[in-house]
């Protein structure tokens, strides 16, 4: 299997690597790329964070039972699956760049790109443990493919238009999979529902739901529309 991701120790040589982007001019280049594509190449609308659900749901929109319930965590964490792996191959590029860029410069990197410092370390921290095979996919390399020219920050920024599309695909699961618990849980035991959501325990599951009630509110909160933030 062929991948696109790029560390030093796969590709030292950093010439090599990029050559249309010398070091010094990674990040004024990022900001050039901004303003050219009115932010960025990769462009998502909300039927795409729906057609990846559907994609994984076989089509499948209306969900009442505890199998579907069953059936509902499987498919998010096939997402979720999909967002480490865009995030592992986006912290590859972020890598390149920390090891060669002034530390001066790295708020000026976050901010760029459109990181916080937390979301940064967490996902250099995940991917320094993540096999080759869990920063690669079909939709990682399209992506990358586009990017008109080699620099670690632009593909990181591009990767991170994608990584957010199977976010916001995750958290349209996770509020279908709280929608049901609700809806069953008169009618169902608690061990049942936690089994099946893989959720620990009854103060585990109102947690979860209280957690996506608060970020997303109910059915029909504009909230539950996803849409790509730069």
């Amino acid at each position: 299997m062929h991948h696109e991701s790029v560390t030093t120790e796969l590709m030292p040589d950093l010439g090599a690597a990029y050559p249309s982007s010398p070091v010094g001019f990674w990040l004024e280049d990022l900001r050039w790329h901004r303003r050219t594509f009115a932010e960025s190449r990769f462009r998502w609308a909300t039927e795409d964070a729906v057609d990846v659900v559907t994609w994984h749901t076989g089509g499948q929109t209306e969900f009442t039972t505890v199998d579907d319930l069953r059936s509902l965590q499987t498919y998010q964490y096939a997402v979720l699956d999909q967002a480490q792996w865009t995030s592992n191959a986006m912290a590859d590029k972020l890598e390149v760049a920390r090891r060669e860029l002034d530390e001066g410069l790295w708020g000026s990197v976050l901010d760029g790109v459109g990181l916080t410092q937390v979301e940064c370390d967490a996902a250099l921290w995940f991917a320094e443990g993540a096999g080759q095979g869990e920063r690669d996919s079909t939709n990682i390399r399209r992506v990358l493919k586009f990017v008109p020219f080699r620099n670690p920050l632009i593909e990181a920024f591009e990767l991170k238009q994608l990584m957010r599309l199977y976010q916001a695909a995750g958290d349209m699961l996770e509020d279908a999979i709280c929608d049901l618990l609700g809806e069953l849980s008169s009618t169902r035991p608690d061990a049942v529902l936690a089994d099946a959501s893989s959720t620990p325990g009854v103060n585990g599951i109102r947690h979860r739901v209280e957690v996506a009630r608060r970020d997303r509110g109910l059915p029909g909160d504009q909230r539950r529309i996803p849409e790509q933030i730069f």
